[in-house]
């Protein structure tokens, strides 16, 4: 009678363990494939952020082509001893591109961040940095211009052209930067889209 009281306790107890083994099993294969899942879509994160960064840089190119024609049509009016042709910049006397920053946003959002590479989430930080700089630029050359246009009108550049030239000038510098270190990060990461 004693040895099947203590058959039943051994029984209860290897149940128990079994039961406890079966549990954490259950966590782990449930935390193995959460993390499997948040690396897919870490990695559509990473891709929707290139895409981002390579469109981002075709619209930098845009701008980049207007400034140096508006650097080009002051640089003109100089030689000529002329006031510029203020018709000529028809977007305005700088026209910085709008950039976008949707896809770095949502995956930060998502927390997708702490599950991609620490270097790529370093290059991508870095980049979106110098969107926020260019986007401050931005703000700082429209309110020194609307200042200006404000105070003395449009007859007021014609004595103000070095100054815009400077702006304009500003402008070029750091999207021809933005443009380079763009590509360096694009090719690092063998980015399909460039």
């Amino acid at each position: 009678m004693i040895e099947k009281v203590q058959l039943k306790g051994g029984s209860l107890i290897l149940q128990a363990l079994l039961v406890v083994f079966s549990v954490i099993l259950a966590l782990t294969v449930n935390e193995f494939w959460r993390s499997r899942q948040l690396q897919s879509q870490a990695s559509e994160a990473k891709i929707r952020i290139l895409a981002e960064i390579a469109a981002n840089l075709e619209k930098t190119g845009e701008s980049l082509t207007y400034h140096e024609n508006g650097l080009a049509k002051l640089q003109a009016a100089r030689v000529e001893k002329t006031p510029p042709d203020w018709g000529g910049f028809d977007k305005g006397f700088v026209h910085p591109a709008k950039l976008t920053r949707t896809a770095w946003d949502a995956a930060r959002m998502a927390d997708l961040i702490p599950h991609m590479d620490y270097d790529d989430v370093l290059l991508f930080s870095e980049f979106y940095e110098m969107q926020e700089d260019y986007r401050r630029q931005e703000d700082m050359a429209g309110q020194a211009i609307f200042s200006l246009l404000l105070d003395q009108g449009i007859h007021g550049m014609n004595s103000r052209t070095n100054n815009l030239w400077g702006i304009i000038y500003s402008f070029k510098y750091t999207e021809s930067n933005m443009i380079k270190r763009g590509e360096e990060i694009l090719d690092a990461m063998g980015n399909p889209n460039h």
